[in-house]
Formats: structure tokens, sequence, C-alpha cells
């Protein structure tokens, strides 16, 4: 129904899917709450507790009204675009329909007289239940990654704290804002699919992702690029990890099978390397490409395009806005893969290890691979490039990280002391 009303939205063909804001609003509190109950079943009780929690801290805190913060901004849209209106009245495409409208739910004038404490409490009331499910879908990705329940709660916790840009946090300025719900999509789709590469789950993942591209374009098209890369970067992890695994499991001779392994994996690579390196470097490639575009800023946006000789190599990954998001972030990453995957210190399955990092380092697969780059560049304004910072999960590497430390530092420890006893023993 969401997608359906999204798609009407887009090209106007049922009027009956005109509804008011009310009903939209509703219809999307209604769809967000049954899909963390779905995707939580298995631990339902923690993800309640988590919610009741984090809304009863975002509606003590309240968010940030500062003038001009941009919170005042998204709260008079709100009040002149959904209050008392039908869908059909917002426009097309980055209206922030879905959210603006979940939002309206809680702040629209029903009597037509508020006081302004009476105001404030429904601010702050729409601040907490908005941070509430966000928190809850932070722990089911979590828990989709693989982590024990303080582990998921941990990534959480990083996630809260570190979110953002280096001059304010997300959670507490950006909570009116329609990305608020669009990453939330992005998340849960995460949760949902990224970690399993089933026949099933291949086909209901893409499935939901298309469905989900609509409901993201008329809420904040930034998104909508996330989700894209996601599920490139998830369909080409599949078929690395299955081809792989048939590999292993393939009959025959050593000397064959190994002979046809090197075939298949340079065959591969070469077929990648030509996809996402060389033929983003074509003119004719690049317009092709571009017709699928609703807008191209390619051409305005070559400050921000690394070349070399002509060539294109990645994007300006050291400007300011990118560092200022995901600078120190980005180098404690980049540090601690390597311990991250040294064959026997952190005890887990790589594929899942490999997934993980992924996610973290979904930037950086935005900004240096070519094909990637050269998409998000020609669907962005200038000062909308930095914002791919925000499709990065670095606090799922970062508490995957910290639990494999513990482990072996558990492990170590236990090691020692069974040296110990035996030395005692023997003395």
């Amino acid at each position: 129904m969401v997608a359906a009303v999204s798609l009407n939205h887009l090209y106007g063909f049922w009027a009956a899917l005109d509804v008011s804001t009310r009903v939209l609003g509703l219809l999307w509190w209604v769809t967000i709450g049954s899909g963390l109950v779905v995707l939580s079943r298995k631990y339902l009780r923690t993800v309640i507790l988590l919610f009741l929690f984090s809304f009863f801290v975002g509606y003590s805190t309240g968010p940030f009204l500062e003038p001009p913060a941009d919170p005042l901004e998204h709260l008079r849209r709100v009040e002149d675009t959904v209050c008392g209106r039908d869908a059909s009245y917002l426009p097309r495409e980055n209206s922030g329909l879905w959210h603006y409208s979940m939002m309206g739910l809680l702040l629209c004038d029903k009597s037509g007289e508020r006081d302004v404490t009476t105001i404030f409490r429904q601010i702050d009331l729409t601040h907490g239940l908005l941070w509430g499910i966000l928190m809850a879908s932070l722990f089911v990705l979590g828990r989709a990654a693989g982590m024990p329940g303080r582990w998921a709660l941990m990534s959480c916790l990083i996630c809260f704290l570190f979110f953002g840009t280096n001059r304010f946090s997300y959670f507490k300025y950006y909570s009116f804002a329609p990305s608020f719900t669009s990453l939330l999509i992005f998340w849960l789709w995460a949760a949902a699919f990224f970690f399993r590469r089933s026949w099933q789950a291949i086909l209901s993942g893409l499935l939901i992702a298309i469905g989900s591209l609509p409901v993201i374009w008329i809420n904040h098209q930034q998104e909508a690029v996330f989700l894209a890369f996601v599920v490139l970067i998830w369909i080409l992890l599949n078929s690395c990890f299955a081809v792989q695994e048939w590999l292993q499991g393939r009959g025959g001779g050593v000397c064959s099978k190994s002979r046809f392994q090197v075939l298949l994996q340079v065959s591969g690579l070469a077929a990648m390397f030509l996809i996402f390196f060389v033929l983003p470097q074509s003119k004719a490639f690049r317009q092709a490409l571009a017709s699928l575009f609703v807008k191209n800023q390619w051409a305005n946006n070559q400050h921000l395009v690394f070349s070399w000789q002509g060539v294109h190599l990645c994007g300006m990954i050291w400007s300011d806005r990118i560092t200022d998001t995901l600078g120190t972030i980005s180098v404690a990453m980049l540090v601690l893969a390597i311990p991250y995957f040294w064959p026997g210190l952190i005890r887990n399955d790589f594929e899942k290890k490999f997934r993980i990092a992924a996610l973290a380092f979904l930037p950086f697969w935005g900004y240096c691979v070519p094909l990637f780059h050269y998409i998000w560049t020609a669907n962005v304004y200038s000062f909308e490039y930095w914002r791919l910072c925000y499709s990065s999960m670095f606090w799922l590497f970062f508490a995957d990280c910290m639990r494999g430390f513990e482990s072996w530092f558990y492990l170590y420890c236990t090691r020692l002391q069974r040296k110990l006893s035996d030395s005692t023993g023997t003395s």
C-alpha cells in the first residue's frame, strides 16, 4: 500500500489514493511498527525495552531548536504543507511526504487552541517516538549482523554517540528531517536481507528494494541512491561467495580444479574491472547511463572528481565536509581492519566479517569506484556530495571488533591460567 501510494504520488494514476496526510501518517506509523515487530520477533522484549528507554531520553531532552536550526524549518513545513492537506498538495519528489505526515499526525492542531506548553510537549513527544523507532531499528540491524544482544546494544550506543558530523549529532539535529525515516528504511532493508544469500532472500530482497525506491524517492531522495548501492554490492558479494562455495565443493582432481578456479577468478576480476573502472571512462557509456537519471549534474560537479591524465580515478574524499563527517572514523576503521581480518585473531565467519566491513566502508565504494562515483556525482548537487558519508554503518564494524577483542582476551587469559596451573602442578 505504501509503495502504491508513493507511485501514485509520482505519476497520479488513481485519484482514490490521494488521501489526507493524516491517513498517510497513520499508515506510515503502522508500516514501520509492524516491520520492526516482524524483524525483531525473536527478541521483541529487548526491542520494546530499548524503544521505551530511547523514547524517554528523546522526550526528556527534546530536539535542538535554537534558531536558525533546521528542525524549525521542518516544523514549519509540517504546519504549512501537511496539516489539513491531502497528499496531492505536496510536491511530487523529495518532499518528505511520509515523514512529515507521520509528524503531522502528532503535531497538527486539532482543537484550534493550544498553549505554548502543549505545543512543546507535542514536539518532544514526536522527537521521542522517532528516537525510539530508530534505535530499535539499529538494534535489529546489529542482531541481523550476528551480534549477541549486548554487542548489538553497544552498536546502538556507538551510532548514537558518533553518527553525524564533528559539529552536530544526527539524532539531535535531524530527527524532524525526512532523511530520518528514509535512513530507517535503508537500515531495515540491510537488516532483513544483506546478511542472507539464499534464492528466496535474493528474490524477496530485490522485490522489497524495488518497492522501497518510490517510497524513499518522494520522502528524501538521497537514501534511494544509498539503497541502490547497497543492493548492487549485496548482489556482487552474494555472487562472489556463491561461486567460491561452489568451487570448494566441486569434485575432480586437485590440479584441474585449481586451474579452473584460477581461470574463473581471473575472468571474474577482469569483468568487474571492466564494468566498474573501464566502462565509466567512456563518454558513450556515461550518456547511456545518464538517460536513466532524473537529473545529470556530472558536468557541473567536475570539481569533485579526481582525474589523472583524463582518467576518472575517484572522488575528492579529502574535502572538508567528508573529513568532518567520516575523517577520524575512517582512519580508525582502516587501522582496526588489520587485526579484524588477521587470521585467527578475531574469531567470526569471514563472510560475515566481510559483509560488516562492506557496510562500514560503503561511502568509499561510492567515492572510490568510478562507476558508483559517477552515479552518485551525477545525481546530487555539489552541496549534497558529502552526504554519502551517512550511508556508512561504521557502528557495526566497531562493535564487532570490540566483541572479537573481548573473545580473544578471554581465550588468552584462559590459556595463561592453564599454563600457570600446569606449571604449579609440575612444581
